[in-house]
């Protein structure tokens, strides 16, 4: 017990359980059998905790897109109140757990029940710190009137506010006076505001002032869909006074065109994540203002027009320089293990850059870095440097597993050299993400002397999550795979695996990966696959792996290096 404590406590670092006693209920007559019975309260309260919160992979892949319609279901507190229900004991359980009752609140579904029924539930938290979410409609008297006065009577206790303010006017604000007070228990705070108009910026002023008395304790600031420039404190004073800040997002802003941001560098010494979605002189006035501790993630992103509009690249060698500095301090540890990097169309001429991911007991971040640009002409040259004089010269002999994905990109031979060093950079490489214009670089690799350098302790190469494709394209892509794996054993460095699980079309997502291989290790699916009709309407076409599989499958001689136990 002590040890899975030790496990679980980073992910419930702010809630202390609380010993709870069975005897208080009575099931001498009906005595439950089953394994989940039989766990104590230790480890039942942290299940129940982890049921309480879904991800954005969970909304999405299970629920689809359809999001507004299962939040008006109130999820959380459909939970408790689920498991309350189950049987007696599980009911005395978590009537005597307020972290349950005060973690699944939801401000609008308290708005539309009666009194008795909210100083009820209110009851069941006891003194706990309350997470809070839901949305606010404005509109609505009633709404906009319960909203503050809950606020005004909650707030002291609150540790985590995430509320979505619906149709504000623009003149409309929140009381300075509500926000302003001390909050001891106040860690995040998420104010976001969207209006009926899609069309019309609103100016939220999240912050009462820079000196607000909980300021220092917020671990993350969030700001979303508002004018920086147009509220009266500036982000500059407020980040002085978060010694604690974890995560800073700026979302869809209007940033400081007038004024610089940061008078002066601010240290940050638990800053994990940096994201920035707004213009990119904003970007670089907001970045040059901040000293980037060890390890902290980066995610911005900027648009055509910025770049188009700029009058020579002194702002992009900048904000190289910027980023330079955090992938060597990220990298200077010695202790990441995996770089991925993306490189490809996204949406009209979106290019993406992905660069080391980070995990942290509670959350994952990953470093990216998002450009939309104006032409592909203008921006190779740029792409390469960034790959140069960012990644390369940073200490990567930690990296052990490397994702490389030049997907749908024309014109990968440009940056040949550049990948090449990439390679050489990264001696330690165990694992190998290779799309197909990764595999044709490696494939033009036979030619050069540095083949015999490139990943010596290499033993599994993955083929990454693919569309359709037609069948030359599909015998091209395996082709250059067997080349690999055949040049691989005659430099007497064979590969043990090949990973051919996330390699299937834009279709249904059972993918059967055949037999048979020629002395290869294949993680593979094996449902029947579904991409190709019975009778074909498109013969031509094919399915990424079972097209891969059938070529190893024909291949004759042993190219790999067989292993009774993978490592």
């Amino acid at each position: 017990m002590a040890k899975l404590k030790s496990i679980c406590s980073p992910l419930f670092r702010t809630i202390q359980p609380t010993k709870y006693s069975r005897k208080s209920c009575d099931t001498s007559q009906n005595v439950e059998t089953s394994p989940i019975f039989k766990l104590c309260n230790d480890i039942l309260y942290l299940i129940f905790m982890h049921n309480l919160a879904f991800d954005e992979h969970f909304l999405i892949s299970k629920l689809g897109y359809n999001r507004e319609h299962w939040k008006s279901r109130y999820w959380p507190f459909i939970t408790v109140q689920t498991i309350s229900q189950v049987c007696r004991e599980w009911r005395c359980f978590t009537l005597d757990s307020p972290f349950l009752w005060a973690n699944s609140l939801n401000i609008e579904l308290l708005a539309r029940k009666k009194a008795k029924w909210r100083k009820k539930i209110m009851k069941r938290t006891r003194k706990a710190t309350l997470f809070v979410q839901g949305s606010v409609d404005w509109e609505k008297a009633y709404m906009r009137t319960f909203f503050l006065s809950w606020l005004n009577k909650f707030w002291t206790r609150i540790r985590v506010l995430d509320v979505e303010i619906r149709n504000l006017p623009s003149e409309d604000k929140i009381p300075h006076g509500l926000l302003n007070r001390p909050a001891p228990n106040l860690e995040v705070i998420y104010i976001w505001s969207r209006n009926s108009s899609p069309c019309r910026r609103l100016c939220f002023p999240i912050f009462p002032g820079a000196h607000a008395p909980w300021i220092s304790q917020l671990s993350a600031i969030i700001v979303s869909g508002c004018h920086l420039e147009s509220c009266t404190v500036n982000l500059s004073s407020i980040l002085e006074n978060t010694p604690l800040l974890e995560v800073l997002i700026v979302d869809h802003c209007t940033v400081f065109h007038n004024e610089k941001c940061l008078q002066k560098k601010i240290t940050l010494p638990k800053l994990k994540l940096i994201d920035l979605q707004v213009d990119w002189h904003s970007s670089l006035v907001i970045l040059q203002g901040i000293i980037p501790p060890p390890c902290s993630s980066l995610l911005i992103s900027f648009h055509a027009d910025d770049l188009e509009n700029a009058e020579n690249d002194a702002d992009f060698h900048v904000l190289v320089d910027i980023l330079k500095l955090y992938f060597v301090r990220y990298f200077s540890p010695g202790t990441t293990t995996e770089l991925n990097i993306l490189l490809g169309l996204r949406n009209n001429n979106r290019m993406m850059m992905e660069t080391p991911i980070m995990r942290s007991p509670f959350r994952l971040f990953g470093q990216y870095l998002n450009m939309q640009v104006p032409s592909l002409k203008t921006i190779r040259t740029k792409i390469s440097s960034l790959i140069s004089k960012c990644i390369c010269s940073c200490n990567l002999t930690s990296i052990t597993i490397l994702k490389l994905e030049i997907s749908h990109f024309p014109g990968y031979p440009a940056w040949n050299d550049d990948l090449v060093t990439l390679f050489l950079a990264c001696p330690s490489v165990e694992v190998l993400t290779a799309d197909r214009n990764v595999a044709q670089i490696l494939h033009d690799l036979d030619m050069r002397a540095e083949q015999k350098h490139i990943f010596p302790k290499l033993h599994t190469l993955i083929v990454p999550r693919g569309t359709i494709s037609s069948l030359s394209f599909l015998q091209e892509c395996t082709e250059m795979i067997i080349t690999f794996l055949k040049r691989r054993r005659e430099v007497d460095m064979p590969l043990w695996m090949l990973d051919l699980t996330d390699c299937y079309g834009n279709g249904p997502e059972c993918i059967k990966y055949w037999d048979g291989l020629a002395d290869v290790f294949v993680w593979r699916r094996r449902n029947a696959c579904q991409l190709i009709p019975k009778p074909p309407a498109h013969p031509d076409w094919a399915c990424h792996s079972c097209g891969i599989a059938r070529a190893l499958d024909s291949q004759s001689g042993d190219f790999t290096h067989f292993q009774k136990e993978f490592p």
